[in-house]
């Protein structure tokens, strides 16, 4: 339903920002043709029940969570778009042009009290896509995959995201956490992702622990296609859907990276075996080398007045495209 009403509100939103462009450019002063939407409330409702299809409760109760004081929260634009009242509703098009709504939306309500617990199920189940989306990009380089196994030995329990395995390089397994982290823009949001990545690399150095400790019979069971005679070595890495580590992680032994990275940057080659794999992540050649840079991180300095911003720069050459991500 979300899904359904915001979509009509980005058509509403653009067309209201393409008239206001139109009238700019035919001469019309900005402050005679601003797009900020004023409409009255009942209106509103009637064209959303209208051109979606959805019923009139739904549409209240979106709208209603997506108004400024609804929840017992601080406000955010971005997270609450809508101001109003009984009569009116009011919001600005630009803002919802660049609004990730489905981001926003779960963001908001992990801040709610009273949605916090909904909010942590539904950002878990998008665990299962990020899995199987890394499932089929490593079959489709010849791995061998098992998902969601897991594992007990001695009182000691925990479970493996996805496993990898290659004929061809039998000594190695490669060994993936993921973590359904939100992208993250506050501090506190950035200092939460650092605890769960930390606490992710804890999981990865368990699993390897427990699995060099079980029994053949045990590991021959769960991960049946893997020639665990053979096996000498593990490569741990964590991946989230999009967001990256701070300067704060150790990425030396244990790699974290995002789906949007390994889409991106990661060659054929790089899939060629699970240490190969795990180098490429660990190396991360895609950050420019630079004197200036801390931990692969080169900056792009842009001086505003008397104070200068450090605006992070990561680029890299894939075939005749040039990529650059700028965070």
């Amino acid at each position: 339903d979300l899904h359904v009403f915001w979509g009509f509100l980005m058509k509403w939103s653009m067309a209201a920002l393409s008239v206001y462009l139109r009238r700019i450019h035919t001469g019309t002063p900005q402050v005679q043709c601003m797009p900020t939407q004023c409409v009255s409330l009942g209106g509103f409702i009637s064209a959303s029940r209208t051109l979606t299809g959805l019923g009139e409760k739904t549409v209240k109760k979106i709208l209603k969570r997506l108004t400024v004081g609804s929840l017992k929260v601080r406000p955010e634009v971005f997270q609450q778009p809508f101001l109003g009242n009984d009569q009116i509703i009011t919001w600005c098009p630009s803002l919802i042009a660049k609004s990730r709504y489905e981001r926003n939306m779960l963001k908001l309500m992990a801040r709610s009290e009273e949605l916090s617990g909904l909010a942590a199920n539904l950002i878990g189940e998008r665990e299962a896509p990020l899995l199987a989306e890394i499932q089929r990009v490593l079959e489709i380089h010849g791995y061998c995959c098992a998902v969601n196994k897991r594992i007990s030995l001695n009182n000691k329990e925990t479970e493996i995201d996805l496993l990898g395995w290659k004929p061809e390089h039998p000594d190695e397994v490669l060994l993936i956490e993921g973590k359904a982290l939100l992208p993250v823009d506050e501090v506190n949001e950035i200092a939460a992702a650092r605890r769960e990545m930390l606490h992710g690399q804890k999981q990865l150095r368990n699993q390897i622990d427990l699995l060099k400790a079980l029994p053949d019979s045990q590991r021959r069971a769960l991960f049946p296609r893997v020639n665990w005679g053979q096996v000498q070595r593990y490569y741990p890495v964590l991946v989230t859907p999009d967001v990256l580590p701070d300067t704060k992680i150790e990425l030396g032994q244990i790699p974290c990276t995002s789906a949007v990275i390994m889409m991106a940057f990661l060659e054929s080659n790089d899939y060629e075996a699970p240490s190969t794999f795990w180098k490429a992540l660990v190396e991360r050649r895609w950050i420019p080398e630079t004197s200036s840079s801390k931990n692969g991180n080169c900056h792009e300095r842009v001086r505003v007045g008397e104070v200068t911003y450090e605006i992070p720069l990561w680029g890299s050459s894939k075939g005749n495209r040039v990529l650059e991500f700028r965070w």
